[in-house]
């Protein structure tokens, strides 16, 4: 299962999916709903993904968004976006931090 195409519009995900259906190309979405999304609800917009179950599948579900409209030019013209630092090191930064400002605060 692949992560194929993110977007925030419940409508276009169904678009997608019955497009999907026609074309018998075997998918999965989901939906994430910011109202019982946890931490930081409020701030958060829908999220719409679209899986596709076989690999095989990738080029003609590529064209097929492209013929619905799916890519904007900048998007396709765009670099990719900066990877983000993994979780671990993120805690690791945090756990350092704060033996740094308790032994600060212990003297």
């Amino acid at each position: 299962m692949k992560l194929l195409y993110t977007t925030s519009s419940l409508s276009f995900t169904q678009l997608i999916c019955l497009t999907f259906d026609r074309e018998e190309i075997p998918y999965y979405s989901s939906d994430t709903d910011p109202a019982t999304s946890g931490l930081g609800s409020p701030l958060m917009i829908r999220q719409c993904r679209i899986y596709l179950l076989r690999d095989e599948d990738w080029d003609r579900a590529v064209d097929l968004l492209h013929e619905l409209g799916a890519f904007s030019e900048e998007e396709l013209s765009a670099p990719p976006p900066a990877k983000k630092a993994p979780m671990w090191v993120m805690v690791l930064i945090g756990v350092v931090a704060a033996l740094f400002l308790g032994a600060a605060l212990g003297d």
